[in-house]
């Protein structure tokens, strides 16, 4: 409990003739009510008695309870006074708890102690005025609330990774700050009273907390289709020419055509992006054509050679030696571009002469 301190001088003037109390109190100037007893001084019966008036603290209001008073002696005093079963001395002082009455009056008795001559004693009077009826209200912790999201979101970042660069499903994640509130609610707290009250209005605090997004994306692509001009066609093979004449068969061709497909994701229903994949493509053109070759046929003829058989390897004759069963037999197809002539020999023997036999086959067209 805060008090108030209120300083008064009194007085005590004895002789040794006659045993008497004198007061002389003020405050600040102020004469405070002071009644005066007297009584024997063979004993250790009161002499006077100091009473203050009502005291009122600071706040204006009447002291209550126990009063703090300290009384403190001048070096100077002819003798010690001796207030409530303490002694105060010379140059020293006591402090006393004395209640306060009713109406805030501070009573309390004085008696000389240890008198060395008759004299006037001068002693102040400080008293520490008490009253419930104050209040000092002193800062207390303010009560401050749960923190809450106002659902005001700030500062998103993209969501990564970046959709156009995915080929599957994947999932997306971004940050952003979340705007949070709070009330803040400034008290006081009054010790007397044990309670609490609020000072001004509330205030809101804010503030900005990081949360992650995340979403699943779904990545579909659509199918390939051609897309641009068709380029740089190769030959139709297999050539005609190559194929034997009047003979059915198919050609292809071999071209250059990009093509593209659309890839789109989804997430939650909601198409988030869209884009076109562009590759290098091929194209596979097909015809049905007929060959222009010239057919040939091999064709045997027999010529007898009247000469030594061993003389065959050094004629001039260009003979390609065969055995006889690589000897095409009539009428087997051939090619007149790869080997146009064949031949084969053997020896005979008639009327006891030996001959050498060239049998020749040619690749005649038809």
């Amino acid at each position: 409990m805060k008090t108030s301190k209120l300083v008064i001088n009194f007085a005590i003037i004895f002789s040794s003739s006659i045993s008497y109390a004198s007061t002389d109190t003020h405050l600040d100037s102020v004469t405070l009510p002071v009644e005066q007893v007297l009584k024997s001084r063979h004993d250790d019966s009161e002499l006077g008695y100091v009473q203050t008036g009502p005291l009122l603290s600071d706040q204006g209001n009447i002291a209550t309870d126990n009063q703090d008073v300290t009384i403190t002696l001048p070096t100077d005093a002819a003798f010690s006074v001796q207030i409530e079963g303490k002694v105060v001395s010379p140059g020293s002082s006591q402090t006393f708890t004395i209640p306060a009455d009713e109406s805030g009056n501070v009573k309390f008795g004085v008696l000389p102690k240890h008198i060395l001559r008759d004299g006037k004693v001068k002693f102040g009077i400080a008293v520490d005025v008490k009253s419930n009826l104050d209040r000092f209200w002193e800062t207390a912790d303010p009560v401050v609330g749960d923190w809450v999201d106002t659902g005001e979101d700030k500062n998103y970042s993209d969501w990564s990774p970046v959709a156009g660069n995915q080929m599957a499903n994947f999932t997306q994640t971004r940050t952003h700050y979340d705007l949070m509130t709070r009330s803040i609610q400034n008290r006081e707290y009054e010790p007397n009273l044990d309670e609490y009250r609020d000072v001004g209005e509330h205030v809101n605090e804010t503030q900005l907390e990081e949360a992650t997004d995340s979403r699943y994306v779904i990545a579909a692509s659509s199918e390939w289709t051609p897309s641009g001009d068709i380029t740089d066609c190769s030959d139709w093979s297999p050539d005609p020419s190559s194929i034997q004449s009047g003979t059915a068969f198919e050609q292809t061709q071999t071209c250059s055509q990009d093509k593209s497909r659309t890839w789109t994701y989804t997430t939650g229903g909601d198409v988030i992006h869209e884009h076109d994949q562009l590759i290098a493509g091929e194209v596979i053109n097909k015809r049905q054509a007929t060959g222009s070759k010239v057919s040939a046929v091999w064709v045997r003829s027999s010529t007898l050679y009247p000469f030594d058989c061993g003389t065959l390897s050094n004629s001039s004759t260009t003979i390609k030696v065969k055995s006889l069963s690589s000897m095409p037999a009539n009428g087997s197809s051939c090619d007149p571009s790869v080997n146009a002539k064949k031949y084969v020999h053997g020896e005979d023997a008639m009327g006891g002469n030996s001959y050498c036999t060239v049998t020749q086959a040619i690749c005649t067209s038809q």
